[in-house]
């Protein structure tokens, strides 16, 4: 993100970082492209806001953790009613919770850093 900034403006600076972060997630795991792309966008803003990699990498571990813990209870999931075999995607609840997960983390962003402070980080 750091070099990418010398080169780029703020936009061009997460755009490409964004990119970045989701193709070496498709290497990973292919078919996560764009999901791992706009995890990117949200992450690259975080960083672009707080100007640190604190709050991005305690965000990535805290969805990573989810991950791993939806993996770790499947067997329980499933056995309470959320069939994950048939579905494409995660059951509309989860993800309406992880919406608001991420505007409220977003509004606290936002509250907790000084505009002062951002405005040249915004230039």
């Amino acid at each position: 993100f750091g070099a990418l900034r010398t080169r780029f403006a703020n936009v061009g600076t997460v755009t490409a970082s964004s990119l970045l972060f989701g193709l070496f997630h498709e290497v990973l795991i292919p078919g996560r492209l764009l999901v791992s792309t706009v995890l990117g966008v949200v992450l690259g803003w975080v960083r672009l806001r707080t100007n640190s990699v604190i709050p991005g990498i305690i965000m990535h571990a805290t969805h990573n953790g989810l991950l791993l813990s939806i993996a770790h209870y499947r067997e329980r999931i499933i056995a309470s009613g959320w069939d994950l075999e048939e579905q494409q995607h995660l059951p509309g609840a989860w993800i309406a919770g992880a919406a608001i997960g991420i505007v409220l983390a977003g509004g606290l962003i936002v509250a907790t850093t000084r505009a002062k402070d951002n405005q040249a980080t915004l230039k």
